[in-house]
């Protein structure tokens, strides 16, 4: 599941201060804003403290009467912080300094674009690095609908077009280290997005990352212990690169990379920031069984010794694994809705073996099934002992009914009410997507963790449980 779209994990906190109240350069905040547009559905905050994607906030921002609102003066940003407002599908970069403030406005340019301009103290540095984020957006070079979707060499153009154009907004930088410091932001960018680019082609080819030279090549630029590697997402792909352990194998490759952080990161944030992710992707990726959580857990409780808070966080997680054996009962019945607003439980679907789908629209890699799934549900649309069903996650109903629009997908769609997906979530042990079990006809589980359409063998894996 693809890092720039966590919106799904967030806490929202209103805010709205009027700018009359400021009086002096001292008494403003670091961010001010207007909105002079209508048509928006909602705005807020995204920001990552100290480059922790575990700790990414989101703060809703709530204009005023008069469109004014600020970033909240209470949040403590140090002595400076990239941070971003999302607004609909859009989104524009933001840098706070402390003691400074920068005014903006959010207009439609002529062809009813969302768009942003500066004022005020850093305006030069925010207009760059709302440029930077703009030329750099992961979304721009990814599609969630594979149909019709740029080529891998079409992005790849894009990408070497959208470097060379931002870069011309390097000389309005007026202080001389800023320049140098967004030139090298500049780079690493470019750097991730490029390898991150490798890393569809790969997977286009079935080939594994670290086969493809270029990605390797560039990997070797990566200083795991500058704080940029962190900041830009590339302390990950150097961390893969390092790792020698089979991917097949999960508890031996994270004990491995605990190993490798102990032993090579030095920087002291990247160090806290990467024991936090590490057993993150450990417990949401691998689906660990509890002997194997155990094991994972001894070796990261010694390398993380200094984080006691870490070990306990964890250790809630290692003791909260839940074991789903075929045969079970579902361990919670949740409402979901059809795109027409009728309700039901989980359970009533019993009667079929069923193939589920557990999905979102802003989830690249749950996308990338569907056209599979698809394939899938008309080889097998013959058998009247079989089922296929999916179930979103999703907390915009109207970005999942123009999903449903556009794919018009001819197997039956529900969405999960929101606060009982996260119970069933929890209660499945799911913590990520794409996800898919198959029930038995009585409504029991059959296999909580069923290949995905993708995988060779899933047909004969559901037919497996018709009687």
């Amino acid at each position: 599941m693809h890092l720039t779209k966590l919106k799904h994990h967030l806490l929202a906190v209103a805010t709205a201060v009027a700018a009359t109240a400021c009086t002096s350069t001292e008494q403003k905040p670091a961010f001010s804003g207007t909105v002079e547009t209508d048509g928006i559905n909602e705005m807020f905050f995204n920001y990552a403290p100290d480059n922790d994607l575990m700790a990414i906030r989101t703060i809703n921002i709530e204009p005023d009467s008069l469109g004014r609102f600020t970033f909240p003066d209470s949040l403590t940003i140090g002595n400076d912080l990239h941070t971003e407002i999302l607004a609909d599908n859009g989104y524009f970069g933001l840098y706070l300094e402390k003691g400074k403030s920068v005014d903006a406005k959010i207009f439609r340019d002529g062809e009813g674009n969302l768009t942003i301009s500066f004022t005020g103290d850093n305006a030069d540095i925010n207009t760059y690095y709302n440029a930077l984020c703009q030329a750099f957006d992961s979304m721009k070079y990814f599609s969630p609908d594979p149909e019709g979707a740029p080529t891998l060499d079409e992005y790849f153009a894009l990408l070497e077009k959208e470097n060379v154009n931002v870069r011309k907004g390097l000389d309005a930088i007026s202080n001389p280290e800023d320049r140098k410091y967004y030139e090298k932001m500049t780079d690493r960018m470019y750097t991730w997005s490029k390898i991150r680019l490798l890393m569809d082609r790969a997977y286009e080819q079935g080939r594994q990352p670290r086969e493809i030279p270029e990605y390797v090549e560039l990997v070797k630029t990566i200083d795991p212990n500058d704080d940029m590697s962190l900041k830009c997402t590339l302390i990950f792909p150097w961390l893969d690169m390092q790792s020698k352990s089979s991917p097949d194998d999960a508890l031996a490759q994270g004990i491995e990379q605990l190993k490798i952080l102990d032993k090579q990161i030095t920087n002291a944030n990247t160090r806290k920031v990467m024991l936090n992710q590490l057993p993150y992707t450990f417990f949401a990726y691998s689906s660990p069984t509890t002997e194997q959580a155990e094991a994972y857990m001894q070796e990261y409780s010694k390398i993380a010794k200094d984080y006691p808070e870490l070990i306990e966080k964890y250790n809630l997680q290692k003791n909260a694994i839940k074991v789903i054996s075929s045969g079970d009962s579902l361990p919670y019945d949740p409402v979901i809705e059809t795109p027409d607003g009728k309700k039901s439980k989980l359970s009533d679907l019993k009667g079929k073996v069923t193939y589920i789908d557990f999905w979102a629209t802003w989830c690249g890699p749950c996308c990338k099934q569907i056209p599979f799934l698809d394939k899938l549900v008309e080889k097998m649309k013959d058998n009247k002992k079989v089922a296929f069903v999916s179930i979103s996650s999703d907390t915009d109903r109207e970005a999942w009914l123009a999903k449903l629009k556009k794919d018009n997908p001819s197997w039956p769609q529900y969405i999960f009410d929101p606060e009982d997906c996260n119970k069933f979530f929890t209660a499945m042990n799911i913590t990520g997507i794409p996800r898919f079990i198959i029930l038995n006809a009585d409504g029991t589980i059959a296999e909580a963790e069923a290949l995905r359409p993708s995988d060779e063998g899933v047909e004969a894996q559901i037919l497996s449980f018709v009687k």
